[in-house]
């Protein structure tokens, strides 16, 4: 019987887009049919096709938009489900995940942590590094999937009281709104709405420009699709949020720079 596994992807940045795009290209090799669920809409699982559920951490944890999307998953009919998760430094969230799976009838098949670039903070450039490991983690993931040899591996040690707080509560998130907060350039801004359509939690209306709410759950979604580089931190515009492909450039040109 020919294998299918259902992919949802959530990305910020682009960094987990670009680990598993890479995975569905060996997928797809080894004939096996994809199908890329839109992690906008409630997952619908039809019985007998596995699935591949890759998310990013923020603040040790997922996104509470995120977190509430795997607590809403159907029943898993006792299929496979494979979890790529990857983030910046630690993370303990894999645990909690699991356990809500199992209880959702999915069978835990493998997970990986994969170490992506920080497209956000300045400091020592350790790009290139963590795409090429990354490349490397996710092509032999990908591989084991293919053999079903796949392993559920939990490697970070994060906090797990700050996971806790981050996926349960929302004091972190009101915390980081306090001294965070996203808005719109009016004078780069082309008024094309493209943010607003693209905000997961839509925390962004249109009014004569975008106007950044109170919801932000800082996936920095709005930034990167934005062409003009017109949204930034509030009161700190030397601090970049990059696209995976930006910070691959810019890492390309200090290279250059160096040679």
């Amino acid at each position: 019987m020919k294998r299918e596994i259902d992919v949802i992807c959530f990305s910020g940045t682009g960094n987990t887009k670009r680990v598993v795009d890479r995975m569905i290209d060996i997928l797809n090799q080894n004939d096996i049919t994809i199908n890329q669920i839109s992690e906008r809409k409630p997952y619908v699982h039809e019985k007998g096709r596995e699935i591949l559920l890759a998310f990013p951490i923020n603040s040790q944890a997922v996104s509470p938009y995120i977190w509430k999307y795997m607590k809403a998953l159907p029943d898993g009919s006792g299929d496979k489900i494979h979890v790529v998760a990857t983030l910046n430094a630690s993370e303990a969230i894999l645990a909690p995940l699991k356990k809500i799976l199992i209880s959702k009838n999915y069978v835990p098949q493998g997970a990986i942590e994969i170490s992506m670039p920080n497209n956000l903070l300045a400091g020592p450039d350790t790009t290139y590094q963590r795409l090429q490991a990354a490349k490397v983690q996710a092509e032999k993931f990908a591989n084991d999937m293919v053999l079903n040899q796949d392993t559920w591996k939990e490697e970070k040690k994060g906090s797990a009281f700050v996971s806790f707080l981050s996926r349960d509560t929302i004091l972190p998130w009101v915390t980081m709104r306090m001294f965070n907060r996203l808005e719109t350039d009016t004078e780069n801004c082309k008024k094309c709405g493209l943010c607003v359509k693209e905000c997961p939690v839509q925390n962004i209306r249109m009014e004569e420009f975008p106007v950044h709410q109170k919801q932000c759950q800082f996936c920095m979604r709005c930034a990167v699709v934005c062409q003009n580089g017109a949204i930034h931190f509030k009161g700190n515009k030397k601090l970049q949020i990059r696209s995976i492909e930006q910070s691959e450039q810019q890492a390309a040109d200090k290279l250059a720079e160096s040679n």
